[in-house]
């Protein structure tokens, strides 16, 4: 199994204004994970992997394709953690943005390796819930990393994860990019359609963005078998 985070070199390139997107080449993706050419385009015709992440740029070779590289990343990890599991149908429909009505009972918690053991009772005290819904979970395990990366009080964390999920509550659908920041010394939480963060000016402090889009896949194919029914 690789480990999407182990990778070190960065291609960045600027796509639409001022965004810059970190890339991933097909060549490094094919190396990196280990599978073949010819799995890479099944799965993009099985619509495992969507089509609009091939892109194509202009490289010293000619035209090269690259890849939006944490969600590639985290894509291909849960299909090779779940094709043994489901059918490439199946897996499709799971990874379906239309499939996430699912809830998983608040003792599943623990269970689940992406949301930190330290940042359940902030979960706990902030959001006291029976089950909790796929983007929630998602949620808790996006600002799980931004902890583990950050130093944030327990406090500043409950005040996270509440206004975080009343927000999310109000969105359609997962494919939102969480950005947390401070402003006048307090901690802030927004989201952004896709994977474009927000961009701020001088005076703002990013302290981390998290894609929610293939971290919520991740977490429906791993947890299939603890979700409410």
């Amino acid at each position: 199994m690789f480990c999407y985070t182990t990778f070190v070199k960065q291609n960045i390139v600027t796509l639409e204004g001022d965004y810059l997107l970190d890339l991933i080449s097909k060549k490094e993706l094919l190396a990196q994970t280990g599978i073949s050419y010819g799995q890479l385009y099944r799965w993009k015709r099985a619509r495992l992997i969507p089509e609009e992440w091939f892109l194509k740029q202009s490289a010293f070779t000619g035209q090269e394709t690259f890849f939006p590289r944490e969600q590639v990343l985290r894509r291909i990890q849960a299909i090779l953690d779940a094709k043994d599991q489901y059918s490439l149908e199946e897996l499709a429909k799971i990874l379906s943005p239309e499939d996430s009505s699912e809830l998983y009972p608040a003792d599943a918690l623990e269970q689940m390796e992406e949301i930190s053991g330290s940042l359940l009772p902030a979960i706990i005290a902030s959001c006291p819930k029976e089950a909790y819904s796929l983007a929630e979970i998602t949620l808790f395990a996006a600002l799980s990393e931004t902890a583990w990366n950050q130093d944030i009080s327990r406090e500043h964390m409950e005040d996270l994860l509440r206004r975080g999920s009343s927000i999310l509550s109000t969105l359609k659908g997962l494919d939102w990019t969480c950005t947390v920041f401070i402003s006048h010394g307090m901690y802030h939480l927004a989201f952004s359609k896709g994977t474009v963060p927000i961009q701020f000016d001088c005076e703002i402090q990013v302290l981390d963005v998290r894609p929610l889009g293939e971290l919520s896949n991740q977490m429906k194919l791993r947890y299939q078998n603890i979700r409410n029914c």
